[in-house]
């Protein structure tokens, strides 16, 4: 489904497909359910607006992508205290990823924002981390965004996944995640990704791979890169 003019959904919304909304709001009136294929907010005018029962957007499952606006209360994954939709049967692995892929394999991602204007929660799925937060860094150095007016609870996984020929110096802060306020821990698991090897801008030492360090504010969420001079990351790689 392709929306292109404002539309009003009455009844309740359960899609395992693709829903993409260009330039225009999309409102849920009644639930709002996504449990599996992507929700898509294709530019920075694409808004969708929940507005039934607790103005929330329930992504179980699948994936939510884009640089537009969820104007109202974002869910990413299972609330324990609301009940299990899939009844057991699975365990759902939902992503969050502002910004989008590459147009075709292969193709660099385009980095960008989404932004949420009330609150936003990552839920385990009986005590174990399945939703995914996926941070893009392009060749240039642009880098994905979430910005939460309200309160955010993380739980899950945060991964970075950065062109290879992106050169960061060392000192580098990637302010990912904004929130009016943080509840809860961090996230469950943050991939520290490690490669390269590069003399750093205006040093005449060979400095080999980066490591990116996760840090948090009251506010803000980022990642911090760290140049390691030695000969190579803990476990191997490149």
């Amino acid at each position: 489904m392709v929306v292109r003019t404002n539309t009003k959904f009455s009844g309740n919304y359960y899609s395992a497909g693709t829903t993409e909304v260009r330039n225009t709001t999309l409102e849920l009136a009644g639930k709002a359910e996504q449990v599996g294929g992507t929700f898509i907010l294709a530019d920075s005018a694409a808004t969708v607006k929940p507005s039934g029962q607790g103005n929330v957007l329930n992504i179980y499952d699948g994936s939510i992508v884009g640089t537009g606006k969820v104007d109202g209360n974002l869910t990413l994954g299972v609330d324990p205290n609301g009940g299990d939709p899939f009844g057991g049967m699975w365990q759902p692995s939902p992503v969050i990823n502002p910004g989008f892929a590459g147009a075709a394999q292969g193709d660099p991602p385009i980095s960008g924002t989404l932004t949420i204007t009330q609150s936003f929660e990552m839920f385990s799925y009986y005590g174990t981390p399945v939703c995914t937060m996926l941070i893009d860094v392009t060749a240039s150095g642009g880098y994905d965004k979430v910005a939460v007016t309200g309160w955010a609870h993380l739980s899950g996984a945060l991964r970075l996944n950065p062109s290879p020929v992106y050169k960061p110096m060392s000192g580098t802060r990637l302010d990912f995640l904004t929130s009016g306020s943080f509840e809860g821990t961090d996230f469950d698991e943050a991939t520290s990704t490690y490669w390269g090897s590069w003399a750093e801008p205006g040093s005449s030492n060979p400095v080999k791979p980066v490591k990116w360090t996760l840090t948090k504010t009251a506010s803000t969420y980022s990642l911090l890169a760290e140049l390691i001079v030695g000969s190579g990351p803990p476990g191997g790689g490149s």
